[in-house]
């Protein structure tokens, strides 16, 4: 059995509460000059403020075999938004933390896949096994900045050194991550080499020597589960990925390089800072101040067993003669058990564009009784 479809559509939305686009303000008696009463601004509006507008194209395929035992779902979508809605951070200093603003247009496209499987059906001997695995993956690239935001990148462009701030520029992805490059420690010197726009090596680092050094969307994502019943014995894992992106370790520029040595530290920066000429190393010398390179972006691909249930069903003939039970289950599970990645961090799926050492995902063990009358 083969199943295609296929939409168009062009919608308009407002993700922001009424009355945004205004400057709203509040009369408090609190606030009494001369015989009057004043007024405090509690919402600052944005005029310009335009409906976010999407045109989607969407085409996919249900494919089924074998009586179901086979089974795959695959789509393609396409969207392109103009006037798109996000909150532009303001400076402390105006009393507020952000307003509305469309900064431009941008396109979305992607695709994801779903397969479903029975390894085994034996009736007879009452032993199952299926498998499901699902893939999707999504790029976004934004076609056209306004002038406020264009102004608003050269701002964050110059005032951050320490960490990725979100850039927004035409023809690249919101998830960019920008840095200098690094060549890593000089071994005579234990200063850090900095590569230039031009490709000439220096060791003054730069915020107009950014470029896209990474991204934190991965290549694709997914999962796989496994359900296998035997009788009344029941094995399920589930297990979750990520394969490509990369997040700026902003614990080991500020907490492992950029501490004091003289207070409570990571032992590397004692043991294996550079000391002397020769010394190879991925530690600067005791002074150097950690910059924005992309000595700090690391690979945030992990493969995570994120659940596995043992249970045991109770058969229907032992709980007739009771009277009392329609069905019973006892269970034995674990969350979070194991995880494989190369990401130095405590873990790679709680890290988003910065890790700044998140508290990680809790391994949890669970021992319990399903039971109904």
């Amino acid at each position: 059995q083969a199943k295609i479809r296929s939409s168009v559509g062009y919608t308009g939305n407002v993700t922001f509460s009424p009355y945004q686009a205004q400057t709203t303000y509040q009369y408090s008696s609190d606030n009494i000059y001369l015989n009057g009463v004043g007024a405090d601004i509690i919402a600052l509006g944005n005029e310009d403020l335009k409906w976010q507008r999407k045109f989607t194209v969407n085409l996919g395929c249900d494919l089924d075999f074998w009586e179901g035992r086979f089974s795959l779902t695959g789509e393609y979508f396409r969207e392109y938004t103009k006037d798109v809605l996000m909150d532009i951070s303001l400076p402390p200093s105006l009393g507020f933390i952000d307003y509305k603003e469309n900064f431009g247009e941008m396109e979305n496209k992607g695709w994801s896949l779903n397969l479903r499987t029975q390894m085994l059906r034996d009736t007879e001997r009452e032993l199952y096994w299926s498998l499901a695995f699902g893939t999707s993956d999504s790029k976004n690239k934004i076609k056209k900045i306004t002038d406020k935001l264009g102004a608003m990148n050269d701002e964050n462009n110059k005032n951050e050194t320490k960490k990725p701030v979100p850039l927004y520029e035409e023809g690249e992805s919101l998830d960019a991550l920008k840095a200098v490059p690094s060549l890593g420690i000089d071994p005579e010197t234990g200063k850090e080499v900095f590569v230039k726009k031009d490709d000439s090596l220096t060791t003054i680092w730069d915020y107009n020597d950014k470029v896209v050094c990474g991204t934190t969307d991965p290549k694709f994502r997914g999962t796989l589960n496994s359900f296998l019943t035997f009788k009344g014995i029941s094995l399920n894992m589930s297990f979750n990925f990520q394969w490509g992106g990369q997040t700026y370790n902003q614990t080991l520029a500020s907490r492992v390089e950029g501490v004091n040595p003289n207070s409570n530290c990571d032992r590397r920066v004692l043991y294996d800072r550079w000391k002397k000429p020769g010394d190879i190393t991925d530690i600067p010398r005791y002074g150097v101040t950690a910059q924005l390179d992309d000595r700090f972006l690391e690979n945030s691909s992990f493969l995570r067993l994120k659940n596995l249930t043992l249970a045991y069903a109770f058969p229907q003939s032992l709980l007739k003669k009771t009277n009392f039970f329609t069905s019973a289950r006892v269970y034995l599970q674990g969350q979070n058990l194991l995880t494989w990645t190369g990401f130095t961090g405590l873990d790679p799926e709680v890290a988003t564009n910065v890790y700044r050492a998140q508290y990680p995902a809790s391994r949890q063990f669970t021992l319990g009784i399903d039971v109904s009358f």
